[in-house]
């Protein structure tokens, strides 16, 4: 868990309830008053384009709310829009964690993961700070598929 003086750091926290675990839910209970949870249900796995504006919308208005210094997205589907609202809400910092990237998943054709890289490329190079990768090899995916460079590329491994 992270270490924040929570006196300086105000942390905003959008979520679908769907998509957590009991960890992820005993952590918000744990920092209950410290951070605010926002449930965005709309932000579903699956693409569904009626839902996926529904939760860009809701994003972008929370962002526009907020005003954050940073955002910080994680997993492929919330990574888009997420960094796709914060750079229309011109947010200064904006961090991405996909924990692996759709367009390696085997349940996606090729014409999927061909558009799902060519996303990743444009939204990497326009409205992305900086991504974390949770393994070298997952670093080496957008390296492979030239989405972006080294420099904007670090690994932190899962858990630390």
């Amino acid at each position: 868990m992270l270490n924040l003086d929570y006196e300086i750091f105000e942390v905003w926290v959008a979520y679908n309830d769907d998509a957590i675990d009991d960890i992820f839910r005993q952590t918000i209970e744990q920092l209950s008053g410290k951070i605010t949870p926002i449930l965005i249900n709309n932000l579903v796995r699956e693409l569904n384009l009626k839902e996926d504006i529904k939760a860009y919308l809701k994003l972008s208005k929370l962002i526009k709310k907020v005003k954050p210094d940073i955002l910080h997205c994680h997993s492929s589907k919330a990574g888009v829009l997420g960094r796709i609202a914060a750079k229309r809400r011109r947010v200064n910092k904006i961090f991405y964690t996909p924990h692996a990237y759709s367009f390696l998943s085997t349940e996606f054709s090729k014409r999927k993961k061909y558009l799902f890289i060519r996303i990743e490329k444009f939204l990497s190079r326009n409205a992305t700070t900086k991504t974390f990768n949770v393994s070298n090899s997952e670093k080496y995916s957008p390296l492979k598929y030239n989405i972006d460079n080294d420099k904007k590329l670090k690994v932190i491994y899962n858990g630390w």
